[in-house]
């Protein structure tokens, strides 16, 4: 065994490491969504936040937002086809805005909770 090798490090693909990688990068992940989101919606965020927990919680939560309502959209959006009939494709817009009027109320939601109640 190589001398700069301690026995009390795991191996390269090791189980451990892997949950360390998830548990590390989907946060980092989550608050550089956030971090765009706020970004480009003017800051709200980051303005309103009275300290940096705060602004990381907000931020990663808006991420979470984020990434759940683009995969929903998403999928509403892949079953859209130009032949289907028009009501069904009017049901596929009313669920499209009714993920929108979701993803706003949780947005509100959140920043209500990043400004005041923590």
């Amino acid at each position: 065994m190589p001398l700069d090798q301690a026995k009390s490090q795991d191996p390269p693909g090791s189980r451990r490491q892997a949950i360390l990688r998830v548990g590390l990068g989907v946060p980092a992940f989550l608050l550089a969504m956030g971090l765009m989101t706020d970004l480009f919606a003017g800051l709200p965020f980051s303005r309103g936040a009275g300290s940096i927990p705060r602004l990381v919680g907000g931020l990663i939560g808006l991420g979470a937002v984020y990434v759940i309502g683009e995969g929903v959209v998403g999928w509403v959006g892949e079953r859209d086809k130009i032949t289907d009939p028009s009501w069904k494709r009017a049901l596929h817009m009313a669920a499209m805005l009714g993920v929108l009027g979701g993803y706003l109320v949780a947005v509100g939601l959140l920043a209500g909770l990043v400004q005041r109640w923590l």
